[in-house]
């Protein structure tokens, strides 16, 4: 069984003291995307968790998951922390426990919007464009946005760790655009390149393809149980709109051919009246197409094996598969759910899906993507 360490840190990531005694916690990881955490606590622990503190996870004495604590109203309203005590009296019973909320080190990104020009001379060039192996230009626009070489006011305390130019080459062309979803578009076109924020450390990694020795299912043993969701395509032929007016606007045609055979053809327009570069173009075409194809969530609940562990064999962002009413899919891991208690130990549940799926089967989720989808439309047009 993993052992796992649980430490209180300061905003710099300085160690302030160790969790002990703790009843449950409930680790999220999200590919390329914002985890959450959740801590159970008994009530003695009420003076551990204040304002602007971290917690840091460690598993088998490496670094695992860390993020910063932050505050609100309204439980999971906004980026936050949350902390909340209970106290229940009965007969011959009493329950005195604290719930502490946060999110891992990558709300640090979600935090930023990408400047035209870094040092906030807006006057002096209209787009930051970084051309270049994608790990590269992930790290420059992280380092100028958020890290050292930001302006003061705007680090964030992060640090990068050397580049190795992991990658294909991709080009970024940033003006006011929030960070997280920039950098993910890059890294999925890049190459399905991994990035995390870990102790407070910047880090891009190329995930793995085990799908010829990862496999889960029941013949094999290696599936308990499953949740499995599929919808059909949202957009297979996109029109990406270049720079230009009326009929002398750049137009670049794009489609996705298996798409249109397997379902019909569904159009789509992508404004990128920014450019008319054309591999620019492509990139965004590229970028659409893969935002609005069949959306796959399964989660798995999964049993390990020699040759089948979790972190020693697959991970997050790794490709693996799973046979589920008679289907076979091969898909990366987009999310893992890690639950920890002291008389249970560790349960790891990783969730297949593709890139285009908000998560969760609630009613408004549908709703929520198409606001997110508006939302991404009137931000270009307030970047112009």
């Amino acid at each position: 069984m993993a052992e796992y360490e649980f430490f209180l840190t300061d905003a710099s990531g300085a160690w302030l003291a160790q969790v002990d005694h703790y009843l449950g916690l409930e680790l999220r990881f999200v590919f390329n995307g914002v985890g959450k955490w959740v801590l159970e606590l008994p009530g003695s622990g009420v003076g551990l968790f204040t304002w602007g503190r971290r917690l840091l996870v460690r598993r088998d004495g490496e670094d695992f998951f860390s993020g910063p604590m932050f505050s609100s109203r309204h439980n999971f309203s906004g980026p936050m922390f949350s902390s909340r005590h209970n106290w229940e009296a009965g007969i011959g019973t009493e329950v005195d426990e604290i719930t502490v909320l946060g999110y891992d080190d990558a709300i640090l990104l979600d935090e930023r919007i990408l400047w035209p020009e870094v040092t906030g001379n807006f006057a002096a060039q209209a787009y930051d464009v970084r051309t270049g192996a994608c790990e590269t230009v992930l790290k420059q626009y992280v380092d100028y946005n958020a890290g050292p070489n930001a302006i003061l006011p705007r680090r964030q305390g992060i640090t990068i760790e050397v580049d190795a130019a992991k990658g294909g080459s991709v080009t970024g062309r940033a003006r006011f655009n929030p960070m997280l979803p920039f950098l993910a578009g890059l890294a999925e076109v890049g190459g399905g390149l991994g990035f995390r924020v870990l102790d407070l450390q910047f880090q891009v990694y190329q995930p793995m393809d085990m799908s010829a020795t990862v496999k889960f299912s029941q013949e094999n043993g290696m599936l308990s149980g499953f949740d499995y969701d599929v919808q059909a395509s949202t957009g297979n032929h996109v029109l990406v709109l270049g720079g230009g007016e009326g009929t002398a606007r750049t137009i670049h045609e794009m489609q996705n051919s298996a798409s249109i055979l397997r379902h019909r053809r569904i159009e789509t327009i992508k404004d990128r009246r920014d450019t008319t570069i054309v591999e620019e173009l492509a990139q965004a075409g590229q970028e659409e197409l893969y935002n609005h194809q069949e959306s796959v969530s399964l989660a798995l609940m999964p049993k390990e094996v020699d040759g089948m562990r979790a972190y020693t064999d697959w991970w997050l962002g790794d490709k693996v598969v799973a046979v589920v009413d008679g289907e076979t899919i091969t898909q990366v891991l987009r999310e893992i759910k890690v639950t920890m208690t002291p008389d249970k130990g560790e349960v790891i549940s990783p969730i297949l899906r593709t890139s285009n799926v908000i998560g969760g089967d609630h009613p408004l989720v549908k709703l929520l993507g198409m606001a997110k989808s508006l939302d991404l439309r009137m931000n270009n047009q307030e970047r112009r």
